[in-house]
């Protein structure tokens, strides 16, 4: 008789729960949508809930709130990362309890607001207005708020305590403001590129994220920078016949996060002698229909710009949104077609005979009676020609990708057929398992000992320095590592694919298998040549440390071209101080920086203060679907405390230096980031693992805390269990 509604929910509120150490959140029974018509059913639910409590505890009784605009939970501040944002996980599925219960949803989105002002015409201007109201009746500052909003109207349901370690609060707000001057700064006109703005993302190429991740340390970062994303990336495609924009700096350091400047990696990805009409054009509207579609960052030359000729019928007229005329297109088309019969000539003409010189050239400069500071120098321009050349076969690897993915999109190829292809091809770190059985220790650790997950940070343990934390059974031999699959096809589809691949690119069906198969396995054996250099590069820097007595996790809060820059113009003997004033000032600068939060793509300088995660659908593998206990692989010096055998795992970010975990028998892999052209998305095809590869942050954060999960491959779906 108490309530207005015909439906209630009966609450649990225990003295066990939010206690000053730790929350027993969800331990105890509620249960809700229950009909106030029946005396009986409503006093059967209260004793269900009172079964689990104990004799001085409470239960709640509420009106069920149902249709709901959207439901989720507030918190004041981030506890994960220690960040003064406010974060606010909401579902408009109509329903209250998606956010807390873990059931999978295709609406639940993540909005992370700083304590920036905000309009009180947007959506949470409610709520967020309460929350300082409920922080002074419960004299609490860090608290989660679950709510609802229906019609206008904000529910308040519970309010909980956010236990966080009571560290100095570190403040950030310098360090935004000078992110923001300096993300306007770069979002201005510039006269060497087209396109009149640009946005940022920390996947769109290169895939920063995912290889050195989203907080890297200075040395990892800086190193990435030198290597690969400062000139070689740009000297790479300016070879292959795309436009020159070299003194272009691919990779941005905001906030401590690396991003890739979009609009300098789309001019790189236009053919040189394309009118600048067009190219305006182009940039222009690949930039507008990106900012309005941020999902799409991680797949720039599959959904936003082509880079490579394409082909396209009535029903798939890929890159509309360019917004080119026919005219415009058709020239465009035959800039891109001549840019990729050039591209697959080169590749046919490619040698690998210098590549395969690496280990000689290291030990060559590693006999030389000379500082350690000039092998790191010498070493240093010898990993950047390898680098180049890794470049090149990257680029004919993603070529060789959206061939054949626009070959599926356009019905000339099947799934089927293209799955073949991928489960025919093996690669150099493909065969690091089979080796691991088939060699003993000491040969498998002169063969793939410089390999280490997170190859450009220095505090990760190789395998030969690790060897016993990675690998650990023999009997924990994949079986699929031992098939030998061959590529299968029809007459009637060879015939067909051969007649199209003539008339559009004037290849044989031959020659495109030989150059895709080539172009992958050339790109996983490029990038395990000369991290051979970067294992030796780390090498000579931990030496050199260990002789000033620096330690190797102090080694990488130093940048990169402080040690290169020694090699012209530092005094050794001055080296060591410099040093350790610089280790210290990024320490402290690292402190602050790892409290920013930032989303993966920052369209205006508003962004670093406000913004909004959206899910990812992540790239599906094989057309499986498993059930298993999940592992969150946070740490992967900690390994040895995990038992991933028999188990999906998750983990936010791999190279080839994971390659050990197809080593335990996981059944499913789940990434945070990666793309469906990713090391990690060849390798799961390869053995046939079913796999979502770049879920996103989203979806990741909350896939973490599920303790069973299924993964549907096939309905391209992840729910908990």
């Amino acid at each position: 008789k108490l309530f207005s509604k015909e439906l209630i929910i009966i609450r649990s509120a225990s003295f066990d729960e939010d206690k000053n150490k730790y929350t027993n959140a969800g331990k105890y029974l509620s249960i809700s949508n229950i009909s106030t018509k029946s005396v009986a059913i409503v006093e059967k639910n209260i004793n269900k809930v009172i079964k689990f409590l104990k004799n001085d505890d409470y239960i709640i009784i509420q009106d069920y709130i149902d249709n709901v605009n959207c439901a989720g939970v507030l918190f004041s501040y981030n506890s994960l990362d220690e960040s003064p944002y406010i974060k606010i996980n909401y579902d408009k599925s109509g329903v209250t309890d998606k956010i807390t219960s873990g059931v999978e949803s295709k609406n639940y989105i993540q909005t992370i607001y700083k304590y920036h002002p905000i309009n009180s015409k947007e959506k949470f201007y409610k709520l967020i207005n309460n929350l300082t109201k409920i922080q002074k009746i419960t004299k609490l500052n860090e608290i989660d708020i679950e709510f609802a909003i229906k019609k206008n109207k904000l529910f308040i349901f519970q309010v909980r305590n956010l236990f966080i370690k009571k560290n100095k609060r570190i403040k950030i707000d310098e360090s935004l403001k000078n992110l923001e001057i300096k993300i306007s700064n770069l979002n201005i006109e510039n006269p060497t590129l087209f396109g009149e703005n640009t946005i940022f993302s920390n996947m769109a190429d290169w895939n920063p994220a995912e290889i050195i991740g989203t907080k890297p340390k200075p040395m990892a970062i800086s190193l990435y920078k030198e290597l690969i994303t400062d000139n070689i990336w740009s000297e790479s495609r300016a070879s292959l016949g795309y436009k020159d924009i070299n003194h272009n700096r691919l990779l941005l350091n905001l906030g401590g996060s690396p991003y890739i400047d979009v609009r300098t990696d789309l001019n790189s990805f236009l053919p040189k002698d394309l009118n600048k009409k067009i190219s305006k054009k182009i940039i222009n509207n690949a930039i507008k229909y990106l900012e309005k579609n941020k999902n799409l960052h991680d797949q720039i030359e599959f959904k936003i710009i082509p880079t490579c000729y394409f082909f396209s019928n009535s029903k798939h007229n890929l890159f509309d949104h360019l917004k080119l005329s026919k005219i415009e297109k058709n020239i465009y088309k035959k800039e891109l077609k001549k840019l990729t019969k050039l591209i697959i000539e080169k590749s046919f003409k490619r040698s690998n005979n210098e590549i395969n010189k690496v280990d000689y050239l290291i030990k060559n400069i590693n006999k030389k009676n000379i500082h350690f500071i000039n092998k790191i120098y010498f070493l240093n321009n010898l990993c950047k020609k390898y680098t180049l050349e890794f470049a090149s076969v990257a680029r004919e690897s993603f070529i060789s990708k959206f061939l054949s993915q626009n070959l599926l999109i356009n019905e000339i190829t099947t799934q089927n057929i293209f799955d073949n292809i991928c489960n025919s091809i093996s690669t150099v770190t493909g065969n690091l398992l089979r080796d691991y059985n088939l060699l003993d220790k000491n040969k498998f650790i002169k063969k793939y000992g410089h390999l280490r997950p997170n190859t450009y940070s220095i505090t990760s343990k190789n395998y030969k320095d690790s060897y016993d934390q990675y690998f650990s059974n023999k009997n924990d031999y994949n079986e699929n590592l031992n098939r030998n699959v061959k590529f299968k096809i029809s007459k009637i589809d060879r015939e067909k694919i051969n007649i199209f691949l003539g008339k559009e690119l004037n290849i044989s069906f031959d020659e495109f298998i030989k150059f895709t198969k080539q172009s992958i396995i050339n790109r996983e054996y490029y990038k395990f040549q000369f991290t051979k250099i970067i294992n030796e590069i780390f090498n000579q820097i931990k030496l050199f440390g260990k002789k000033i007595k620096i330690k190797d996790n102090e080694l990488e809060y130093i940048n990169y071209q402080t040690i290169l820059n020694a090699y012209f113009d530092v005094d050794l003997n001055k080296f060591k101080g410099m040093i350790q004033r610089e280790i210290h000032q990024n320490k402290y600068k690292s402190k602050i920086l790892k409290r920013i939060n930032l989303p993966d793509v920052i369209t205006s300088p508003i962004d670093i203060y406000n913004f909004t995660e959206e899910n990812k659908n992540g790239f599906f593998i094989t057309e499986e679907k498993i059930i298993g206990k999940l592992v969150f692989l946070k740490d992967v010096n900690k390994l040895k405390y995990e038992n991933i055998e028999g188990k999906i795992l998750a983990i936010e970010n791999a190279d080839p230096g994971f390659d050990f975990i197809f080593n335990k028998k996981i059944i499913g892999l789940i990434t945070k980031y990666g793309g469906a052209n990713s090391h990690m998305s060849i390798r799961c095809n390869e053995l046939m693992i079913p796999a979502c590869i770049g879920v996103g942050n989203n979806i990741f954060s909350k896939i973490i805390s599920y303790i069973k999960l299924e993964l549907d491959c096939a309905q391209r779906s992840i729910n908990k269990v």
